[in-house]
């Protein structure tokens, strides 16, 4: 593995900055061989994604109540990044940044995309999806796209979010609502029950009566549903994408198979909702936030939960990563039975994570930037290019997808993008490496924020004048906030000049806001 050599922005210094400040895609990128060879066929390229998906939420990753036996063949032969970051810990902007290779200050998706709002349109940037369909790849998507109209972006064969077979349209003939009593259940999700357990529904009353900011779905249903297994959502876009792999053999494709799950709402069928014992849960009982971030959603779910409902929630959790888990090796088994397997590229990602107890807090709506919902699961796996068995211990970032994609797929990577290619540090090829993480949040009353990691040093600034510096490898959870400790005021000095430094070289206008020096 390269160890990191110097600074992103010395690197930058150094080789030039383009017009965004970055030039990242050629400049850090492999230049992409010349023409494709005549006697070798294009590689495919299988995007799998969750949604609101935990680092550690994966066998792979040593965590033994997560049974994910289809990720974690993907993890052995290929590569799983162990520091992989998103660029905002909200579905939307980190959405558009894995597409685009740009940072969310960059290409305008600062926070989540709602119903009516514009989102992603051909022509705004170069995408991934638009790159590959120019040059005759067959792109199709099936599931959660959250920046507008998927048919905006242009380059789509097919597209749907639960598959050909509407997904309400099999509820309303397989399980009609009429099955159900108006009162069974605790709560109602696809106008079917949910059945929670006491602490769940105590919960789940109180956080309905709060009259606070509250995200668009309720957060507070969890527990068992009961629609089964085989008419999930899920099941459909799995199925389709299935049959994708099987109808596109012969020509070059991207399909992008994207799960809603394990993102709220918690709920499991019976077979996957009883998978863990919940007697083996332990309930983290760390709680350190900063006064500020205690009104957050996710602290005040948390609160209202408690103990007994965090350990229901974390069962659930657990439960929806083993249900995608099946639904992805029933994709994956489509590449095996089609000998494509060899020639296709699968990227498994998650858009942010989950703060699975941490704080006290549930889900990601809590102004900071924990690893809890800042890293995310990353594997890469091309047989015959990509290690297996490889675990990387630099830092990866979601805009490095684009330019890694493309790079593999040996096409021109933008100049103008964030990102750089994976590729040269796969193969052992990179002279240097980023030295830190990047993360932003830039909207609404988590606006204003921007953060930097390295393998050990966390440093945020936040726009009401707070900041945070912790010790990553003696305090992994981030329990000790050193920021004003005399003992590390050189070093948050330090810190924050390289935040700055980032911040400026990406053209980021929060500049502005940014004191040239702390306390």
């Amino acid at each position: 593995m390269v160890e990191s050599m110097m600074t992103r922005s010395e690197f930058l210094r150094a080789a030039g900055a383009g017009a965004l400040g970055m030039a990242a895609g050629r400049a850090f990128a492999t230049p992409a061989a010349e023409a494709q060879s005549a006697s070798r066929s294009p590689i495919n390229v299988l995007m799998i994604m969750t949604d609101q998906h935990h680092w550690q939420a994966l066998g792979a990753a040593g965590n033994p109540l997560i049974r994910s036996p289809n990720l974690d063949r993907l993890a052995r032969e290929g590569a799983r990044f162990e520091l992989a970051t998103c660029p905002t810990p909200f579905c939307s902007p980190t959405r558009a940044s894995i597409v685009t290779g740009l940072y969310p200050h960059t290409h305008g998706f600062v926070a989540n995309v709602k119903g009516g709002m514009p989102g992603l349109k051909k022509g705004m940037f170069p995408t991934t999806e638009n790159i590959l369909a120019d040059h005759g790849w067959a792109t199709h998507h099936r599931g959660k796209w959250h920046l507008g109209k998927t048919g905006e972006l242009g380059c789509y064969e097919t597209l749907s979010y639960s598959g050909s077979v509407d997904f309400n349209a099999r509820l309303k003939t397989e399980l009609p609502a009429s099955l159900f009593s108006d009162d069974e259940g605790d709560a109602r999700l696809w106008g079917r029950p949910v059945y929670m357990t006491p602490a769940v529904a105590a919960g789940h009353r109180a956080y309905n009566a709060d009259t606070g900011n509250k995200p668009q779905q309720d957060v507070s249903i969890i527990g068992r549903t009961a629609v089964p297994f085989e008419l999930l959502p899920e099941a459909g876009i799995a199925s389709d994408a299935e049959a994708l792999v099987r109808e596109n053999a012969g020509r070059p494709w991207m399909i992008t198979a994207s799960f809603s799950p394990p993102h709220a709402c918690w709920v499991a069928p019976e077979l996957y909702y009883s998978l863990v014992d919940r007697s083996q849960i332990r309930v983290p009982d760390n709680d350190s936030l900063p006064e500020w971030m205690r009104t957050s959603v996710s602290k005040r779910l948390g609160e209202y939960m408690g103990p007994d409902g965090i350990r229901e929630y974390l069962a659930v959790y657990a439960g929806q990563v083993a249900a995608m888990d099946t639904f992805i090796g029933r994709i994956l088994d489509a590449l095996d039975d089609t000998n494509q397997a060899e020639r296709t590229l699968v990227v498994f990602v998650s858009d942010h994570g989950d703060m699975q107890g941490q704080h006290g807090a549930m889900d990601k709506t809590i102004p900071g930037f924990y690893d809890a919902i800042l890293r995310v699961p990353l594997i890469l796996r091309l047989p015959g290019a990509i290690p297996s068995g490889l675990v990387v211990h630099e830092i990866a970032e979601c805009v490095d997808l684009a330019p890694t994609i493309l790079d593999y797929a040996e096409m021109e990577i933008p100049t103008e993008i964030h990102g750089r290619s994976l590729r040269p540090l796969l193969e052992g090829r990179a002279d240097s490496w980023r030295e830190f993480a990047f993360c932003e949040r830039a909207s609404g009353n988590q606006g204003g924020h921007r953060m930097i990691r390295s393998t050990r040093w966390k440093y945020a600034f936040f726009a009401n004048g707070q900041h945070q510096l912790f010790d990553m490898l003696n305090d992994p959870l981030e329990n000790e906030n050193l920021f004003g400790a005399p003992s590390h005021a050189s070093l948050a000095n330090e810190l924050h000049a390289e935040l700055r430094r980032i911040v400026r070289d990406t053209n980021d206008s929060l500049i502005e806001r940014i004191p040239e020096t702390v306390a």
